[in-house]
């Protein structure tokens, strides 16, 4: 199990790896070191270590890569069967501190986190978490949570508990593979479709196949519209373009409203390709960045959307 929130990466080093700057893309944020970022708690298995035992080769249940030994600690078997048999708690805060009975910091709470769960009372839930001992051994303990911070069972999918949680999410910029505790488009998604019981991939790619797809690429723009308004539906169908993925929000004022965790627009002067950096979660339509000075009208998302895919019916 994870005992900190922590990286996985490409390869055994905290060192990133940027291509040059000055090529619209590249450069900060996009290391490309940076598999996943992945949650304290969170259970690993370990296929093996570096040669001098720093880093760990670790498989999760969505992404696969290196990571520190000293984030990680191997739990019991008996640990295991409760977590696989046990209730669980869905976290539907962010940034929440837990602590264990004694006051000490465990850590901090975030969309897409689910703890086993062990009682509850009037205001608060008491869940099992893991930690380190001073002998590196794992140490099993209690935190309470508040349940306003928490839900124990399932989200019900209404408009009320689908604003909270993409509230709670877009509290974080964007962050290639989720590095520097931020997100990217598709940890933004995945997070926020955990509370509603519905799993993804990590990857962009990978969750425009999940669900009921619909193929748009060779379609008109006008032809793709048309099945996005007919087909799609607010706040469970995803938008796929090569490398990018985010949320239809519904129709407003004639036009269709997606949310989507971005990095920047895609200019052109001259034939010189650029960006205009936005780095966050934000409501657009399918022409964000229609109005910006040099917008390159042929990367408008309507014109490049590959599929769409509805994951809860």
């Amino acid at each position: 199990m994870t005992i900190h929130a922590t990286n996985i990466r490409a390869f055994p080093t905290t060192r990133p790896v940027f291509l040059d700057p000055r090529e619209a893309g590249e450069g900060f944020p996009f290391d490309y070191m940076q598999v996943s970022s992945i949650e304290a708690n969170k259970p690993l298995f370990v296929s093996h270590y570096s040669k001098d035992k720093e880093w760990m080769y670790v498989y999760s249940s969505f992404a696969s890569g290196w990571v520190q030994a000293s984030e990680v600690v191997f739990v019991a078997d008996r640990f295991v069967d409760f977590i696989e048999q046990t209730q669980h708690i869905f976290l539907i805060k962010e940034g929440v501190a837990l602590y264990d009975k004694e006051g000490n910091f465990l850590f901090r709470s975030r969309i897409g986190m689910v703890l086993p769960y062990i009682a509850e009372d009037a205001t608060s839930y008491t869940v099992l978490a893991v930690t380190k001992s001073h002998n590196h051994q794992a140490f099993y303990v209690e935190a309470k949570i508040a349940k306003e911070n928490a839900h124990k069972h399932i989200l019900e999918f209404n408009g009320t508990n689908v604003a909270k949680i993409i509230k709670e999410v877009s509290q974080t910029n964007y962050g290639w593979g989720g590095i520097y505790r931020q997100r990217d488009c598709s940890s933004t998604l995945r997070d926020y479709f955990t509370p509603f019981g519905v799993w993804l991939p990590r990857n962009s790619a990978k969750q425009s196949q999940v669900g009921n797809v619909i193929l748009l690429d060779g379609l008109k723009p006008e032809k793709k519209l048309q099945i996005i308004k007919e087909k799609a539906k607010p706040f469970q169908t995803l938008l796929y373009r090569k490398g990018h993925i985010m949320l239809y929000a519904g129709i407003y004022h004639h036009q269709v409203i997606l949310f989507q965790n971005v990095w920047g627009i895609k200019t052109k002067n001259f034939g010189q390709e650029g960006r205009i950096i936005i780095g966050r979660p934000l409501f657009s339509t399918l022409y964000l960045g229609l109005h910006q000075k040099d917008f390159d009208a042929k990367s408008a998302t309507l014109c490049n959307l590959k599929s769409i895919n509805t994951l809860l019916d």
